[in-house]
């Protein structure tokens, strides 16, 4: 009876470390999110590679449109438009009102992010 006792006493300890091995520390779980990353990071930064030309050259390719076009366009506003710098001045102002929310939606964006995180701190921290 005493040995049976004693092997339910060391098996329920054993259970209790599994249990609390399952609750990790914060310095634990980066050094095995770390060592996850360094046994796949060839293949992840081959693929942030690939995805970050493939953004920028259509970035670059839409950005573009307008130049390919431009002669078109020219004709077709030459009624409306009646000199050649006026039409150089529009056409650059098309690029203008195209770029600017690129420039503005970024910074929004940021904001909303840093505001998204400080609420996150504060409820890992309120826990």
């Amino acid at each position: 009876m005493k040995k049976r006792n004693v092997e339910e006493k060391v098996e329920k300890f054993n259970k209790e470390k599994e249990r609390k091995k399952g609750k990790k520390g914060k310095k634990e779980r980066k050094e095995e999110m770390k060592k996850s990353l360094k046994s796949s990071s060839g293949k992840i930064k081959a693929m942030i590679v690939i995805f970050t030309s493939m953004v920028l050259f259509g970035d670059y390719y839409a950005y573009d449109i307008p130049y390919a076009i431009k002669e078109e366009f020219r004709e077709e506003m030459s009624e409306k438009v009646p000199g050649e710098d006026e039409f150089n001045y529009m056409f650059d102002w098309l690029y203008t009102v195209y770029r600017v929310p690129n420039v503005i939606v970024p910074m929004i964006n940021g904001y909303i992010n840093d505001k998204v995180r400080d609420d996150e701190r504060e409820r890992k921290e309120e826990r």
